[in-house]
């Protein structure tokens, strides 16, 4: 049998490690129609490890990519089984970008199913996506197809997807309608103080220790009392392609180092107080005052410098 490597040699590739090594576990929906792929077992046991909670879409957020491989019948000639793969891998691709969330529990197919002109513009998205290996198995007549898209930078989701759900109004926009106070009480929880440990700070990294916080195409921050202190609307436009609104990270120094890279010199640690629709973490009315005092001196939430720490 032909090994997984030998089909998609790319994969082994140092630049390929370099960009995450997304597609262990990552078979696509084509495995959910029943299409087999080939020996996943190799690069399962080496893809970065994901938390248990997580599913396949949510980890587009936390690899950066989203993998699909899709497989034809058997018995076909290479013509006819490069056409059906190419077909079953955009459909499982699209069947996958179905299951990704946007905001609260609302995804990415809810918004395809109201809209006509959303549902072709994720066709598109998809019809353009990175191919990332073929090959056609003679014996049993079959072909094999893997696509490829990526969260960020030119033609990746946050480029295309995002822009297309903010003009069709189904991003959210400024307080929650339904804010009345949370009772969530004064007590700020980031540690000792945002101002003690950095009163200059130029980035933000909220921890989210113990809540169920759910990774999104928007993850705004919030403060208890409905203020809006991220959300798309407040980033520059030409940063939101590279950094989407709200990312993530598993540890704390993977997350400063995100911080780094984006500018922050001096970035602040803060602890969320809750979670609006699981996708939105809430500040302390402490944090709401030190966040806003510091991204008035530099302007950090319009450059996107705040990133979620994964509990």
């Amino acid at each position: 049998m032909i090994g997984w490597r030998a089909f998609w040699p790319s994969l082994a590739s140092s630049g390929w490690r370099r960009r995450g090594r997304a597609l262990g576990g990552v078979v696509g929906a084509a495995l959910a129609l029943g299409v087999a792929a080939p020996t996943m077992a190799e690069e399962a046991a080496e893809a970065p490890e994901a938390l248990p909670s997580q599913t396949e879409e949510a980890r587009l957020f936390t690899r950066g990519v989203m993998q699909t491989v899709g497989r034809s019948a058997e018995n076909m000639s290479r013509f006819r089984a490069a056409r059906s793969a190419a077909a079953a891998t955009r459909q499982g691709m699209l069947e996958r970008l179905r299951g990704v969330a946007v905001h609260g529990d609302l995804l990415l197919g809810d918004l395809m199913g109201e809209s006509e002109w959303v549902r072709t513009r994720v066709q598109g998205f998809v019809a353009q996506a990175e191919s990332c290996g073929r090959r056609y198995l003679p014996g049993p007549g079959v072909a094999e197809r893997c696509l490829r898209v990526h969260l960020a930078g030119r033609g990746g989701v946050y480029d295309v997807l995002l822009p297309t759900l903010r003009k069709a109004g189904m991003i959210p926009v400024g307080p929650p309608p339904e804010w009345e106070g949370r009772g969530l009480g004064e007590e700020v929880f980031a540690p000792p103080t945002i101002e003690e440990e950095s009163p200059q700070f130029d980035g933000l990294i909220v921890t989210l220790e113990g809540m169920p916080f759910r990774p999104a195409l928007v993850n705004r921050l919030l403060g208890e009392g409905g203020e809006v202190l991220l959300e798309p609307g407040v980033m520059e436009e030409s940063l939101i392609r590279d950094r989407g609104c709200g990312a993530t990270a598993h540890h704390l120094e993977e997350a400063q180092a995100m911080l780094t890279a984006w500018g922050a010199a001096q970035p602040a640690v803060a602890r969320a107080l809750d979670l609006y629709k699981q996708t939105d973490p809430v500040l302390g009315a402490g944090d709401v005052e030190l966040v806003r005092a510091a991204d008035r001196r530099n302007g950090f939430l319009a450059q996107g410098r705040v990133v979620y720490l994964l509990p």
